[in-house]
């Protein structure tokens, strides 16, 4: 019952390093918000709000499939933001053993989650749709979280966030392209804003500031 667009859902991922900066600011001391930073959170946030009109105009319906695809998806963005401040400030030893510690427990949950639900319907899984899920959690779950892990432990989550700079504008453009899905002008609008405030958040006066430890 719940439905969002790949270039929607893109666009809205573009709030993780957005929220990150406000969070970092809260809770890592060397990571503080600027001015800059702040102005770019206001515009990304209104860049969602946009996105989210119709749904806002059609009475904010917690019903309509939309709004709950949207929804879960920010509550998606505001889960990684957590998980990159966990990661700093618990410390990052060794992010091989983080990473098989990560990848190991979600599988756990994931199994367990699936026989608690349906407890028959993982043997009548063919064997592609098993490959798929293995070949989804090696590279870009695995590897993407290697990598990840590798970032924070040099340069903080907030650096390490970067890579969802580019989401929306390639989730609206092959969600259009691959997809045909529609363009509409809250999403164009919405990614103008997002965009801008991925920009000004990334402004920087006087020096470059040394990465949070």
């Amino acid at each position: 019952t719940r439905f969002v667009h790949s270039g929607i859902s893109g666009l809205l991922m573009g709030a993780i390093p957005l929220f990150m900066v406000v969070a970092a600011h809260l809770f890592l001391p060397n990571d503080k918000l600027t001015w800059p930073r702040a102005a770019g959170f206001l515009f990304g946030f209104l860049g969602i709000l946009v996105l989210m009109a119709g749904d806002f105009e059609a009475g904010f319906s917690m019903t309509a499939a939309s709004l709950q695809g949207e929804l879960a998806v920010l509550l998606g963005c505001l889960c990684y933001v957590v998980h990159g401040i966990a990661a700093k400030r618990f410390g990052m030893e060794d992010p091989f053993r983080q990473t098989a510690y990560v990848c190991a427990l979600a599988a756990l949950f994931g199994l367990i989650g699936a026989f608690a639900i349906a407890p028959a319907e993982p043997f009548t899984i063919p064997a592609q749709a098993w490959l798929a899920t293995l070949g989804l959690g090696l590279v870009p779950t695995a590897f993407a979280s290697l990598v990840m892990y590798m970032l924070i432990a040099r340069v903080g989550p907030t650096f390490a966030t970067l890579s969802n700079y580019l989401v929306p504008i390639y989730a609206v453009l092959f969600g259009v392209l691959i997809f045909d899905e529609p363009l509409s002008w809250n999403v164009l609008l919405a990614l103008a804003f997002v965009v801008t405030g991925i920009a000004m958040s990334r402004m920087r006066r006087g020096p470059m500031p040394q990465p949070s430890r």
